[in-house]
């Protein structure tokens, strides 16, 4: 295995128990910060202080990354973390899926994109795009779920996205 010296100490580029990836040396010993896209939950849990759940092109989750984990609050975003495959051999089963079909990022669908696959999808997800709501200190969801109880300021706003106030 390939090791790197980082101020007098040998440390790997890959992530294995007991070893720190190269980056969260890098990012600690720097004080680096990354902007880390990856399909793959598992190495942004591992590696990321806060994540963005981003589905066709829209964030409709973000936070700290052991909140969202632990308490996901848009269903695509609790969709997704169930069916990833948990570290633990002895605790894996049947994976999770999402149902049905991935529309099309070219033709998305109207109001909230996820709206043909959410097992909670109200009548207004299919026309109107969910407002960014701030649900908890430095977290956000685009979702109807939450719009009553939003609070009035927005984390960020992203493109497309309307503030309710």
């Amino acid at each position: 295995m390939t090791t790197f010296t980082l101020n007098g100490k040998a440390v790997s580029p890959t992530a294995t128990p007991g070893d720190k990836p190269l980056l969260w040396v890098l990012r600690e010993e720097l004080g680096l910060t990354y902007l880390f896209i990856s399909h793959d939950l598992g190495v942004v849990r591992h590696l990321a202080d806060r994540v963005a759940i981003m589905y066709l092109g829209r964030i409709v989750e973000q936070g700290p990354v052991d909140q969202v984990f632990e308490r996901p609050l848009h269903p695509y975003a609790a969709a997704l973390r169930d069916s990833t495959l948990p570290p633990d051999a002895s605790a894996r089963s049947r994976l999770n899926r999402i149902d049905g079909e991935m529309p099309s990022a070219l033709d998305p669908p109207s109001g909230c994109h996820f709206h043909p696959r959410c097992p909670e999808v109200k009548p207004i997800c299919r026309r109107c795009p969910p407002a960014w709501t701030l649900r908890e200190t430095a977290r956000g969801v685009a979702c109807y779920l939450y719009a009553e109880a939003a609070q009035s300021a927005p984390l960020f706003r992203p493109k497309g996205m309307t503030h309710v106030s």
